[in-house]
């Protein structure tokens, strides 16, 4: 019971530490991995945020892939607009949308007052890294 009154009193405290250290560990990942290295998808990622920044809009699909539609890319456009090269701009984009639903989630059970499951939806980024 004690842990709890603990884990209660410090809320905040542990919530926004353990966002920090989720924002720490993805920012870690993006300078040592994403940053650096780059996969077959990413390239043509990169031609369809090109192409969408200077508002080139082919057919979704047209870039040989039939599995998805290029919503990263689009979502990098703000940031190549402002001058962020194409290989940090991708990858950031990319964690953005892999890291908000754990956040958005994370907030949400906080202000609930699910504290524990909170922690829990905080701390499964870092296990992704």
């Amino acid at each position: 019971m004690k842990i709890l009154e603990t884990i209660n009193r410090n809320s905040k405290l542990i919530f926004f530490g353990l966002l920090a250290l989720t924002l720490l560990s993805k920012f870690i990942t993006l300078i040592n991995l994403s940053f650096l290295f780059f996969g077959g998808d990413d390239l043509v990622f990169w031609q369809v945020a090109h192409d969408y920044s200077n508002g080139l809009f082919i057919e979704p699909f047209m870039y040989g892939q039939n599995y998805n539609y290029a919503v990263e890319s689009l979502l990098a456009v703000p940031l190549i607009k402002l001058g962020l090269p194409f290989q940090y701009a991708m990858p950031l984009t990319t964690m953005l949308m892999g890291l908000t639903p754990f956040v958005v989630f994370a907030v949400a059970l906080y202000k609930k007052g699910w504290i524990i499951p909170a922690y829990i939806f905080l701390v499964i980024p870092i296990t992704m890294s």
